[in-house]
């Protein structure tokens, strides 16, 4: 009964997200705790490389040439902002204009928890020493474009997935929606 409740939360709170005209911030209930994820400070010998594209509203396809990819371990606050942005904690994109939301309190710390890497020019990315865990796979894929009218407007989004490393294995992805 409690599961069913929270779905049903989480598809009102994503239906008043793709609705919403405005950036909405929703409050969290987990704190951020660096001791839960000290690990992930610790160099390792697990890899993940890969490529990564997001296909638009519009039917255009964006690959990560260029744009930044992002490691994020798994944590108790991150499992509840990823589960409010995406609708679960597995796989999943957001579009910009959808408005993804803000978060409260949105930690400094938990921005700074993080391995980034771009990219390369034919689309592929690779993330070398990586301590074994459980990972959040982000591809931020957000550009510039002209509308109809000629205005600028962002467009394109994240694509997310969640991994799990061990000590020592190299992992092939591809993050693709």
């Amino acid at each position: 009964m409690k599961r069913k409740f929270i779905f049903s939360l989480i598809v009102a709170t994503m239906i008043n997200l793709a609705s919403a005209s405005e950036q909405i911030t929703l409050p969290l209930k987990n704190a951020f705790d660096i001791k839960e994820i000290a690990w992930f400070k610790s160099a390792g010998s697990a890899s993940v490389t890969g490529k990564a594209s997001l296909t638009l509203k519009n039917g255009n396809v964006i690959n990560c040439s260029g744009f930044n990819m992002e490691l994020i371990p798994v944590s108790k606050y991150a499992d509840e902002r990823i589960l409010l942005t995406y609708g679960n904690n597995e796989f999943g994109n957001v579009y910009i204009e959808d408005n993804p939301p803000k978060f409260s309190p949105d930690v400094a710390e938990y921005h700074s928890t993080v391995r980034k890497t771009t990219c390369n020019g034919e689309g592929f990315f690779n993330f070398q020493k990586l301590p074994k865990g459980n990972y959040y796979l982000f591809a931020f894929l957000i550009s510039e474009a002209k509308d109809s009218e000629g205005n600028v407007k962002s467009e394109g989004g994240a694509v997310m997935s969640k991994i799990s490393l061990k000590a020592k294995e190299s992992k092939s992805i591809e993050l693709i929606k």
